[in-house]
């Protein structure tokens, strides 16, 4: 990727659309670049009681492993942050079929993705994030599910 195509920009894009839901807009380009800077400001949204962080990627073009790990740190956060009040019912049920013990829980997802283009849409699902991050259309729909 060549620096005079993918710019990364500095500035941080949050609103607030609805009391403890924040709307992160990526710019272009998530890498080693911007990584730490927006997970300081996820930090800084979770310490202000924000409870749900929505990133919209419209824009988003490029991503690394870096910005996925923006994704899944900010899972983290917002997990340990909200973990102790958040009740977490679990259901630990066993299939008679092949014997396989799985873990269900109702605990809100706090961290979701919007409108995420196909190429980057096609980088999260190799990486099985896609298991664990829900992808919505847009940032409207993101939102509902939020109350």
């Amino acid at each position: 990727m060549n620096d005079e195509t993918m710019t990364t920009s500095t500035a941080i894009n949050v609103s607030t659309p609805k009391e403890g839901c924040a709307v992160i807009r990526t710019g272009r380009v998530i890498d080693e670049r911007n990584a730490e800077s927006l997970i300081n400001r996820v930090r800084e949204l979770s310490e202000s009681g924000i409870r749900f962080i929505i990133f919209d990627c419209t824009q988003l073009e490029y991503i690394t492993s870096f910005g996925l790990s923006v994704f899944l740190r900010t899972r983290k956060i917002m997990r340990e942050a909200y973990s102790d009040t958040t009740k977490v019912r679990s259901k630990t049920t066993e299939n008679s079929q092949n014997g396989k013990v799985s873990k269900a829980t109702d605990a809100p997802v706090r961290v979701r993705l919007s409108s995420v283009a196909s190429h980057v849409l096609d980088v999260l699902r190799t990486a099985c994030l896609l298991e664990i991050l829900p992808v919505f259309d847009d940032v409207e729909a993101a939102m509902a599910p939020v109350g």
